[in-house]
């Protein structure tokens, strides 16, 4: 620090006395280094290694943002390529659940069918063993014994005839037995009536007696 003297004058008036010199003192305080009065009286190696430091943060600043960027990025492309696997198995998800719903409506359809095929095929059999024992019975009538009606249900025959005597009625439920179509042929009640006929002139008369029988056969 610098301490100066200087002399200084002052006069009161023109034409007053000389006033008095009196001495100041003023302080003049040296002047000091910027680096110095901020504390960074640094040698050249230490600035050197300051900015290297610097430098060395600065890049891996950069390289830390570099490699955060390159992340999201690869991130950004798995999740696309996922979003895009997802939404293709959820598609084959969609397909899969209607070929499976049209699975279902196909196998119903097919139970359907099958069982209609079923009643089909039992009704054709039913029918066949039918015709069998239609052309059994008829091919069994002895000569004096005429049918009336003949009704089929269930495997069962119920055939009604008319003959002259007990004899032919007998012949013609025997000759069912000894087939190989019927289990079971039974012989129901029997009636006599006087069967009426008609002369050449067209009139009624008496004819001979007849008797009526009701059979009923069961199919194998």
């Amino acid at each position: 620090m610098k301490i100066d003297i200087r002399k200084t004058k002052a006069s009161v008036g023109v034409a007053g006395p000389q006033a008095e010199i009196e001495d100041e003192l003023v302080l003049d305080e040296p002047q000091l280094p910027l680096q110095e009065r901020l504390g960074l009286d640094l040698t050249v190696g230490q600035w050197l290694s300051l900015v290297f430091r610097l430098l060395l943060l600065a890049t891996g600043v950069i390289g830390l943002k570099v490699y955060e960027q390159r992340n999201i990025n690869q991130l950004n492309l798995s999740k696309n390529l996922l979003s895009g696997e997802i939404s293709e198995l959820e598609s084959k998800k969609q397909k899969l659940k209607k070929d499976i719903e049209g699975f279902g409506v196909l196998s119903k359809q097919s139970k359907q069918f099958n069982t209609k095929l079923d009643i089909i095929q039992g009704i054709m059999d039913d029918r066949i063993w039918a015709i069998k024992g239609l052309d059994q019975i008829r091919s069994s009538i002895p000569d004096k014994v005429w049918l009336e009606k003949i009704g089929y249900r269930d495997k069962v025959f119920t055939i009604d005839g008319v003959s002259i005597s007990n004899k032919e009625i007998e012949r013609f439920v025997a000759a069912l037995e000894n087939t190989q179509l019927f289990s079971q042929v039974h012989l129901g009640q029997m009636h006599e009536k006087e069967q009426t006929v008609r002369n050449s002139a067209g009139r009624k008369q008496r004819g001979a007696y007849r008797r009526f029988f009701t059979v009923q056969s069961t199919l194998k």
